[in-house]
């Protein structure tokens, strides 16, 4: 057996401390960069009275409801997309929209 020298050993040693580094971060990135999602892209904002017109007007294709129900991604029929900060608690709000034939989703919280 050929006696490795302090430099060779520690070399190996780094070698092997890297490797396992890399791995780690090769596993756990896609995980992290999943978990810090960008908000989603709106083209403007819009009252609440200005929504429930809008949804009248048979202008809305899709809502999508945060999971705490306080805000709201109202998608027209032309692609632009509204932020909307809902009433709490507005029990007509679901018929409203079903009403008009919109599309609902819920978002993850």
């Amino acid at each position: 057996m050929i006696p490795i020298s302090f430099a060779q050993q520690w070399l190996q040693t780094t070698r092997r401390f890297s490797l396992k580094v890399l791995l780690v971060l090769t596993l756990f990135t896609p995980g992290f960069t999943a978990c810090m999602k960008a908000p989603p892209q709106v083209d403007g904002r819009w009252e609440y009275p200005q929504f429930i017109q809008q949804v009248e007007a048979k202008q809305v294709e899709k809502v999508s409801l945060s999971g705490d129900r306080t805000q709201a991604i109202a998608t027209r029929k032309d692609g632009q997309r509204f932020l909307i900060v809902l009433p709490q608690n507005d029990p007509k709000l679901i018929e409203l929209l079903t009403k008009h034939g919109v599309d609902i989703s819920v978002l993850p919280r």
